[in-house]
């Protein structure tokens, strides 16, 4: 996989090859095929990978702090300095995720979700009811994946900075109005 991520930053995935891949790695074809079937599959690996890890960042990044605003911030912050970390990787993880087929949406609805889930605990801990934290972040975690992607695609992941204000105002918006229901009885 680092093998792969290394070649990613390097030139444009579909001319990747196997033998690309194997000689950054240091390891011989037989090595690789014993771990992936395909090309596809150790990109799924490493996506998977790479999204576990930006998660625990974000994790990390909020746990000191009281839930609310200030997490939101934390958390979002984290998330977009994480991937512009090694733009090139990430921009080529955010673009052809989608272009894997069935199994590569499978893998992304999954990795969404397990963020969905993360903003669902963050509306809970400030006061939402679960149900509705749940829909909400679904939706919010939808919506922001979207403009990353866009951004990503149409201006590079530098322009994901530009993001970051707009996304915390939107997260904050949708934790007032999930207090304020709650505290309505709408």
């Amino acid at each position: 996989m680092h093998g792969l991520a290394e070649a990613i930053e390097a030139m444009p995935f579909d001319q990747i090859t196997t033998a690309e891949i194997v000689r950054r790695s240091r390891t011989s074809k037989r090595t690789f095929y014993e771990h992936f079937s395909t090309k596809a599959d150790c990109f799924l690996a490493l996506y998977d990978e790479l999204s576990i890890m930006i998660l625990a960042v974000v994790r990390e990044a909020i746990a000191q702090a009281p839930p609310g605003a200030e997490r939101i911030r934390l958390g979002t912050a984290a998330y977009l300095a994480a991937l512009q970390q090694r733009p090139g990787l990430a921009r080529t993880l955010l673009l052809e995720i989608v272009r894997l087929g069935p199994e590569g949406e499978r893998l992304r609805r999954r990795v969404l979700q397990a963020y969905a889930e993360l903003l669902a605990e963050e509306f809970t801990a400030s006061g939402v009811p679960p149900t509705q934290a749940a829909l909400l972040s679904r939706v919010l975690v939808g919506g922001i994946s979207e403009l990353v992607l866009e951004a990503a695609e149409l201006q590079g992941i530098d322009s994901l900075r530009s993001l970051s204000e707009g996304v915390v105002e939107v997260l904050e918006a949708f934790l007032a109005v999930g207090r304020y229901s709650t505290q309505s009885g709408v």
